[in-house]
């Protein structure tokens, strides 16, 4: 078979990783089968995006590719922009030409004016690039957003299906696939602040039932209000309109589009009130899997952590699945629990004390690597500061400086501690910038809120697939090349019940990690690479 570096005409991926030709092959058969979906539980570390952009090759189909952040999106560009990989982002990324004061999704186009320059436009030159382009990347709330509101990324005619004319998508990418689910609930979650909640005239405690009835109610006030201001906005010229009726405007726009979505709801959602802010969310983001998947007929599903329940959680229907033997060796990355406590609400002051204890004596023997402690709540982060012999080498973040203290873990000694419960997902820390990982607690997430009950209900194993998805991917941020080394500790004795009860969550690569047995005493630590 030729190398990559000879479908793609990129110089620098001139040979298959171990096992990636064998995955390829399997995607090939995919795209040549009927199956509309392919699941890819490929580590972190294995080159799945390589994969993915030759599948797109090899299938000579128009591609979009979906990330979860910008950062994705960047790295993307840098390692495939050569082959006209064209890339896009919401319009508050674009700085409109016209009017240099605004970005592009608060212009006054936005508001009515016909701009002249909209073809040298930042935003709509380079959607127009997209609309044109085989090979497409962007993330998941501008690909829900844009088809969802506006008119897509197609040159398709809008009575006409887009899997039979224009240039319609033939396959579409999914990576970071186990926040899809998310990102599919924030794009259909509404949020009303106490000054929009004064046009329902409602107490936090009304039913779902109650919300969506008065939204109906109200829904043709608003319509009617939001084409008044637009006749007035209009008589404006450009950035000539008042601050307060553009103002008013875009605020009263806004609410209509936030009460028809209530209005138009078919499904479930709770309501809950928090801090000023009523959140309106479907309980079940399954039923809304169409917005993201559109008419696309063929849809790659990549996730680390994609397993039958990541499967479930999306409502994919009994996909192809690509299996991959991984070739990264489990001994550079063992996931061992060493016998503590349990890690609850019943806690007491000593078994807290005694929880830092073996805390510290994993690191009192790995003095000569950076650690990784996963903590799961800023509260737990800081009894770990304030009873460590080592709180002087320890970084603690907050939710606002997370990234200068990243940087600054990266750019630091052996020896250094980064305490967080910030960095289970979004971030790699390859080679030595972090050798150890200790996971302080199993990390389910807190369920005692309207929505996570209904979630519960619905189904029994919510809060054991939240928690499995954030554990291993917390457990992976130091395994991302095949050369690295990176042992992972998990001092919780609800780990024993927890693996046993919920492994089949995890992907078949992280069973070869886990050592079966838990550990009375703290293991040596593993040997160190001396490629890393």
């Amino acid at each position: 078979m030729l190398t990559p570096a000879q479908m793609l005409g990129l110089p620098k991926f001139d040979q298959w990783y171990p096992g990636q030709e064998y995955i390829f092959e399997q995607l090939v058969e995919w795209m040549n089968g009927e199956n509309r979906f392919a699941c890819a539980p490929i580590p972190a570390g294995f080159g799945k995006t390589l994969l993915a952009i030759l599948t797109a090759f090899w299938g000579q189909t128009r591609t979009a590719y979906l990330t979860s952040t910008k950062g994705l999106q960047a790295q993307l560009m840098d390692d495939f922009g050569e082959i006209e990989l064209k890339e896009i982002m919401g319009r508050g990324s674009y700085v409109c030409n016209e009017y240099p004061t605004f970005f592009t999704d608060s212009a006054p186009c936005t508001y009515g004016f016909q701009c002249p320059t909209r073809d040298s436009c930042q935003y709509f030159s380079r959607l127009a690039k997209v609309k044109d382009a085989n090979l497409v990347s962007t993330n998941y709330s501008y690909w829900l957003h844009q088809h969802g509101y506006s008119d897509g990324m197609s040159h398709l005619p809008s009575n006409i299906p887009p899997v039979t004319s224009g240039n319609p998508f033939g396959l579409l990418i999914l990576d970071e696939a186990h926040t899809a689910a998310r990102w599919i609930e924030s794009y259909k979650k509404v949020e009303l602040d106490h000054k929009e909640l004064d046009r329902f005239e409602s107490q936090a405690d009304e039913t779902w039932e109650w919300w969506q009835s008065h939204a109906t109610h109200i829904l043709p006030e608003l319509t009617r209000e939001e084409s008044d201001l637009r006749e007035e906005v209009q008589g404006y010229a450009g950035a000539d309109v008042p601050t307060a009726l553009r103002s008013d405007y875009k605020w009263i726009r806004q609410l209509a589009a936030k009460v028809g979505k209530l209005s138009r709801a078919r499904d479930e959602w709770v309501p809950e009130y928090e801090k000023g802010i009523m959140h309106f969310t479907p309980i079940d983001p399954r039923v809304h899997n169409q917005a993201l998947f559109l008419n696309v007929p063929k849809i790659l599903v990549m996730s680390a952590v994609m397993t039958p329940r990541a499967a479930k959680e999306l409502g994919i229907p009994n996909p192809t699945w690509i299996q991959s033997n991984t070739q990264f060796d489990p001994a550079r990355a063992p996931f061992i629990h060493v016998k503590t406590i349990r890690v609850d609400y019943k806690w007491t002051e000593a078994m807290r004390i005694e929880w830092v204890a073996t805390i510290d004596n994993i690191l009192r023997t790995r003095r000569d690597r950076k650690t990784i402690i996963h903590t799961g709540s800023y509260e737990r982060a800081e009894i770990i500061r304030a009873n460590s012999r080592f709180s002087e080498d320890m970084l603690v973040n907050t939710p606002r400086n997370i990234i200068e203290v990243v940087n600054r873990f990266k750019r630091s000694s052996p020896g250094t501690i980064l305490v967080s419960p910030s960095v289970t997902t979004g971030y790699d820390f390859p080679g030595k910038e972090c050798e150890v990982i200790i996971w302080g607690k199993v990390p389910w997430p807190f369920t005692n809120t309207p929505l996570a009950k209904a979630r519960k209900e619905l189904d029994e194993t919510y809060s054991d697939w939240e928690a499995m998805k954030t554990l291993v991917q917390g457990a992976a941020r130091g395994n991302r090349r095949e050369s690295d080394t990176c042992e992972v500790i998990i001092v919780d004795d609800h780990w024993t019940h927890f693996w046993k009860d919920n492994k089949e969550f995890a992907p078949e690569w992280f069973h070869e990690r886990v050592n079966p047995k838990s550990q009375d005493l703290i293991p040596a630590p593993i040997q160190r690479n001396r490629e890393s």
